[in-house]
């Protein structure tokens, strides 16, 4: 219902509360039948690297939602890592804290403000 308001046109906003991965998945429009909330990814650049391949893999074999957060100032980093590994076609969509509406891009025109990314 979220994903078909939004193509619609309709601007959807999460909800305030106590989980803001639950609510953000519930605004998103993604998958939330089969979701998996990774927190942060890891710092070392090959550890990190093979993450976002597991997640790419599940996305397409399972179409599961995969749900990160990142810290503001490693923000840049892992937008540049994102528009590097992830197939040109991966949907993300960012959900900054400060601003409840979505950023929506594909990975070949990624740029993203601080807050959390989601991968489609």
């Amino acid at each position: 219902a979220v994903a078909e308001a939004q193509r619609r046109g309709y601007r959807v906003r999460p909800l305030i509360g106590p989980s803001s991965i639950l609510l953000s998945l519930m605004a998103s429009g993604f998958n939330g039948q089969t979701w998996a909330f990774a927190g942060y990814l890891p710092h070392d650049t090959d550890s990190r690297g093979r993450a976002l391949k597991e997640m790419q893999r599940r996305i397409e074999r399972e179409r599961q939602t995969q749900i990160f957060i990142e810290t503001p100032y490693r923000n840049n980093k892992l937008i540049a890592e994102l528009c590097q590994r992830l197939s040109p076609h991966a949907a993300v969509r960012g959900i900054r804290r400060d601003r409840p509406e979505r950023i929506d891009t594909d990975a070949s025109t990624l740029g993203l403000g601080q807050g959390k990314l989601q991968l489609r």
